[in-house]
């Protein structure tokens, strides 16, 4: 009897241990998430920076992270996604110039699959943005 107690008890140790690993690494895999598209971002806007003008380049970004909801928001020198309860930001090598929507947020729908996000720079070194 006092065998088969402590085969429980170590089966429910084992529960909570693989539990406990399976949250951390779902955290990761969001933080992994959140900022990797920062940093795609953030890299596609610094090569528009250092190219020549009249520079125009279309990227897809995802309508949702892993099945979820996100927040872009890309204002001044900053990129910051907000995914699963936290902001992932990265700096920018340079100011952008306007965001189209203004105020520089796009909230990604269930319906929608992919965005584009459109990067400009005019003759006069001007980045600007806008999201379809």
């Amino acid at each position: 009897m006092a065998l088969v107690g402590v085969a429980v008890l170590l089966l429910l140790l084992f529960t909570g241990v693989v539990a406990y690993y399976l949250k951390i690494t779902t955290q990761q895999q969001n933080a992994y998430s959140g900022q990797g598209l920062a940093m795609i971002i953030k890299q596609e806007i610094n090569t528009a920076s250092i190219v020549e003008n009249n520079y125009v380049r279309k990227i897809k970004i995802p309508g949702q992270l892993d099945g979820k909801p996100y927040k872009l928001a890309i204002t001044g020198r900053e990129v910051t996604i907000t995914y699963a309860g936290n902001d992932y930001s990265e700096l920018l090598a340079v100011n952008v110039g306007a965001v189209n929507p203004p105020g520089g947020g796009v909230i990604a729908d269930v319906d929608v699959v992919k965005r584009y996000l459109t990067i400009r720079k005019d003759g006069a070194g001007v980045i600007t943005l806008a999201v379809s």
